[in-house]
């Protein structure tokens, strides 16, 4: 049996799955199998707290690209669970990493303090992220949108680590302490997983089909 974990849930942040369970990451139209060792949290603190800095007044960009934050890479074999606040007036594009998440046809929707007025659990912005791999890291545009100029645009980032369990090779499992932990399983697609013995839960990482 499967669960599949959108890209909003009601409600406070909450683990997608139990230590000892599986999970099935998704990303790039990878499908990798890994077991839960142990789940940590990110409370808020000044270490998930990003601040872009100073913006000049009208919609300006920080920077010409989107800008990716090692703040929120992670050690090898672990998943973040991550939900932001937005504490200054901004907004805030997402996209994880190339392709635009809360997307619409010509524009994608932006983040911003209004978002957590209307969903005071942050369920819009919750995200996953896997190791420091490039195709899971999370993007963001950030623009002042008065006309005058902001001294700081800062983010606030929270959420839950997972510990996983991975192939460590000769038969052997295990956590990982370096590198990137390989997956106990790989699978071609979700239809595959399914028609496996594994009972897991489909995280998606990097964005849905992306």
């Amino acid at each position: 049996m499967t669960t599949e974990i959108g890209a909003f849930r009601p409600g406070p942040i909450a683990p997608v799955a139990k230590p000892g369970e599986n999970v099935l990451l998704v990303a790039l139209n990878h499908y990798s199998l890994y077991e839960i060792a142990y789940i940590d949290t990110f409370p808020v603190s000044g270490q998930t707290i990003i601040d872009v800095g100073a913006l000049a007044a009208s919609f300006t960009p920080a920077g010409s690209n989107a800008n990716s934050s090692p703040t929120l890479d992670l050690g090898a074999g672990q998943l973040g669970q991550w939900r932001f606040q937005v504490l200054d007036d901004i907004v805030v594009s997402v996209a994880q990493p190339a392709a635009a998440r809360h997307s619409l046809r010509l524009a994608p929707s932006n983040i911003s303090a209004f978002t957590h007025l209307m969903h005071p659990d942050d369920e819009p912005t919750e995200m996953f992220t896997f190791e420091q791999q490039l195709d899971t890291s999370i993007a963001f545009t950030v623009r002042n949108p008065r006309p005058v100029a902001i001294a700081q645009s800062r983010l606030m980032f929270y959420g839950l680590k997972y510990i996983l369990i991975g192939d460590l090779g000769n038969g052997k499992r295990g956590t990982a302490s370096s590198g990137s932990l390989s997956p106990l399983a790989q699978f071609t697609s979700i239809d595959e997983a399914m028609r496996s013995n594994y009972k897991f839960v489909v995280v998606p990482i990097g964005g849905w089909g992306s």
